[in-house]
């Protein structure tokens, strides 16, 4: 997993799977999408100086 020596910041997740992911480990690749856009979007508005979502 060259990838880790590469990227600082890198979190990742191996599965015993193949083509069809999605269809086989669905409830934990959500999981782990989900995660990640809730993390870059709290760190991208901590660097925009933004505390509450806009109505």
């Amino acid at each position: 997993m060259g990838y880790a020596r590469a990227l600082d910041r890198l979190e990742m997740h191996v599965y015993d799977a193949g083509h069809l992911l999605l269809e086989t480990h669905a409830p934990e690749c959500a999981a782990a999408m989900r995660s990640f856009i809730t993390d870059v979007t709290a760190e991208r508005a901590m660097a925009d100086g933004v505390t509450k979502r806009p109505c």
